[in-house]
């Protein structure tokens, strides 16, 4: 993406250029219903970490595959957001979020249960 900034006063102006190199960012489709008490697991696709978050903006627990954590429902593991058993109260917006603290890409999920 190519991005122009131009800025302008009474003593003259300057203007950039810039190719932003933007990373794409999807999540896999969801079913429209899911059956309550299943499993189920949505993957982020982008490049570097992926961090998830849930409807009301509280960051899903990062679990690499040696650090499980049996008391842990929903976690996010490498990027895949997994629910062991979802249920009616997960219903919500969920959002994936890749690249740091200058430039995030998002997408949301809504998974009605």
């Amino acid at each position: 993406m190519i991005a122009k900034c131009t800025a302008e006063n009474a003593i003259g102006g300057t203007e950039r250029v810039l190719d932003l190199d933007i990373m794409p960012i999807w999540v896999d489709p969801v079913k429209s219903s899911i059956p309550s008490g299943s499993r189920l697991e949505i993957q982020c696709h982008a490049q570097g970490m992926k961090t998830w978050l849930t409807p009301v903006g509280e960051e899903v627990p990062y679990r690499a595959p040696a650090a499980f954590d049996p008391e842990d429902r929903v976690f996010n593991r490498n990027g895949t957001l997994i629910f062991k058993k979802i249920f009616n109260h997960d219903a919500g917006e969920y959002s994936c979020f890749s690249g740091d603290d200058f430039a995030k890409s998002t997408v949301s999920v809504f998974s009605q249960v």
